[in-house]
């Protein structure tokens, strides 16, 4: 190798790190402000971090638990690992979940840069396609919003398999390509095990055979199958998991078929096409009509699309670069299209792995049109207009990751962009009842009755909250609305049996909680507080035998409050040494009220215990020596 040679590879490498150091310093700038910001608790962080016990520690049981099951209507067992790492280190400090968000999503910004950059042989077009990607504010929700960690780490794997296997296909060597091919998919694996939507893939490498090279070899063709296979064994898992049996968001077709769903579709992708051109009302929540007939908005939808189609045809013909990053574009919305229907039709994040595809095809296309003028000043006057067009793109994303801050911002943004939505009330009800203040929590839910009277969640706190401030009729108000109207749901009558129990009218109280579990003989909530007042009225048998059936529902979500009350029915029957492990294990899964454990009259056999003390010194240190 010549030293010329060596010395234009190392300007090259020097010119990739400066482009890499400048997307990096303004990724940064971005999501910086994001360490600060707190988890979300009425939007999913809650259900994924804060009060998931199973990343809360980094076990052997732990693991086989995250990718033995479905959790939340999703299989993303390595979503959920990464929390696991995430919580190994920063225990539940925020700061650090966000900053592996910003990281990971800056990790797939560079990917992608050196991705198009192999693709294209063009640095500008990289360096265009990567800042679009990394600064365009429809990406805020992905990256600000802890629960779609998914989004993100999913990318990250998706374009490293996509990069491998492009080396694999260069190479003509099957015995020195095969490692690539290998990783390719494994990484593939790796990515459906964190989001399905990667189940495009295997398309999109197709695309890549057909266009980049030319017609593929059989060799190639057959090297897909096993990416094919992996993406149909996921799809299946997605639709099962998704179904309601595991609190899944599997709906019927919106307007009750697929046609009238494909109609609703249409001019959703148009509202996705103007929010990448001009990203502004973006909002956590949207609501677009359900489309039912043929209308012009329909008609214009759909020849909008056809063009698209039409122009990805031509651009075969006439660059096929242009036209691959355009059908990546297209393709990129299959999995959210609602082939297979969910509850949400349109979110920003859906728009993660399009943009992509129209980012690279905005800037290799900008380069094919430099590249067609030898006027200097066309030129000039043609950067310059880029410039004016991308330049307002980081600042926006910044003002964007404002309404993430926590769950007020983001409800009191929804709140400008849908003032008539029942769920952005219920959304500030539940965000203000978090935070305690019950005045604004029942403004929000009344006002979210106002647009909805049989509102479920709105009517079920509003008796929470009343029950609490011992407005015990008012509560029964709601209360019995909400078993009116949900007559199969056992969360009413529990809701009313709390309201007796609280006012001291424990029959009126059991009939309620039996009623609960006449509707689901195993709702653990009804169990441990059924257990709870025999406890308290001395009937250990009757119980256990209810705590018993609370353990044998599996209910992970009450795990922490039958253990302290497994804890306090073995003080009162004198077991003390089985009384501290189940405190212990109460304490191991995050319950804290040490104020209630030395105070509590159940437990007053156990804490003469001379292994009490040590108990809550270990998980309670200086505190528990106060």
């Amino acid at each position: 190798m010549s030293d010329n040679t060596t010395s234009t590879n190392w300007k090259k490498i020097g010119l990739d790190c400066a482009i890499a150091l400048v997307l990096s310093g303004i990724t940064i700038v971005i999501y910086l402000t994001t360490l600060g910001y707190d988890f979300l608790s009425t939007w999913d962080d809650q259900l994924y971090i804060t009060e998931n016990k199973l990343i809360q520690g980094f076990s052997w049981v732990n693991v086989v638990k995250v990718f033995s099951q479905v959790y939340f209507g999703n299989y993303a067992p390595l979503h959920l690992f990464s929390y696991m790492l995430d919580h190994t280190v920063w225990g539940l400090n925020a700061a650090g979940f966000h900053l592996t968000n910003m990281i990971l999503h800056l990790c797939n910004g560079l990917l992608f840069y050196f991705l198009v950059l192999k693709l294209s042989k063009q640095r500008f077009s990289a360096f265009i396609s990567a800042f679009i990607f990394l600064t365009h504010p429809v990406q805020v929700e992905s990256v600000a919003w802890l629960s779609e960690r998914k989004n993100v780490l999913a990318m990250l794997f998706f374009l490293v398999s996509f990069r491998c296997y492009i080396s694999y296909s260069d190479n003509s060597k099957r015995e020195s390509s095969f490692p690539y091919y290998y990783f390719s998919l494994l990484t593939f694996l790796f990515a459906l095990l964190t989001k399905t939507v990667v189940v495009i893939l295997p398309v999109i490498l197709l695309l890549y055979d057909f266009i980049f090279l030319g017609k593929p070899t059989k060799r190639l063709l057959i090297d897909k199958i096993p990416f094919f296979l992996l993406s149909a064994a996921f799809a299946s898992i997605t639709i099962i998991s998704q179904s309601p049996e595991f609190e899944g968001g599997l709906a019927e077709y919106h307007g009750g078929s697929i046609f009238t769903t494909l109609l609703t579709m249409l001019p959703v992708f148009v509202r996705y096409l103007a929010l990448l051109f001009w990203p502004v009302k973006l909002s956590a929540l949207y609501d677009p009509p359900v489309k039912t007939d043929i209308d012009l908005q329909v008609v214009a939808a759909g020849l909008l699309l056809g063009a698209v189609i039409w122009a990805v045809c031509l651009l075969y013909r006439k660059n096929r670069p242009l036209s691959f990053w355009l059908a990546c574009f297209l393709v990129g919305f299959v999995p959210v299209s609602q082939i297979v229907p969910i509850n949400t039709l349109m979110q920003d994040r859906y728009l993660y792995f399009p943009i992509i595809g129209l980012s690279a095809f905005i800037a290799t296309g900008f380069s094919k049109l430099m590249a067609m003028t030898a006027s200097k000043w066309t030129k000039a006057v043609m950067i310059a207009m880029l410039c004016i067009v991308l330049a307002p793109l980081p600042f926006l994303s910044f003002q964007r990751t404002k309404v993430w801050e926590n769950s007020l911002t983001l409800w009191n943004d929804a709140r400008k962009k849908y003032p008539d939505s029942t769920r952005v009330w219920t959304g500030f009800g539940v965000a203000y009842q978090k935070i305690g203040r019950q005045k604004s929590a029942i403004a929000a839910y009344q006002k979210a009755l106002y647009y909805d009277p049989d509102n479920f969640v709105a009517l079920t706190n509003l008796g929470i909250i009343f029950n609490d401030l011992g407005q015990y009729e008012t509560a029964r108000r709601y209360i019995k609305q909400l078993i009116s109207k949900y007559q199969n749901n056992p969360a009413g009558f529990l809701t009313l049996g709390n309201g007796y129990h609280l006012e001291g009218k424990t029959e009126l109280a059991i009939n309620a909680y039996q009623q609960a579990l006449k509707i689901d003989p195993d709702f653990d909530l009804a169990l441990i507080v059924m257990g709870s007042i025999y406890l308290d009225r001395g009937d250990f048998v009757t119980a256990r035998r209810y705590f018993t059936r609370a353990q044998e529902s599996g209910g992970d979500q009450v795990a922490v409050e039958l253990e302290y009350r497994l804890a306090c029915l073995e003080s009162m029957e004198g077991n003390s040494r089985r009384s501290l492990e189940h405190l212990e294990k109460a304490f191991k899964l995050g319950y804290a009220d040490l104020d209630q454990v030395r105070k509590d009259p159940l437990l007053a056999s156990v804490r003469t215990h001379p292994d009490f003390a040590l108990l809550i010194a270990r998980h309670f240190g200086a505190r528990g020596k106060l």
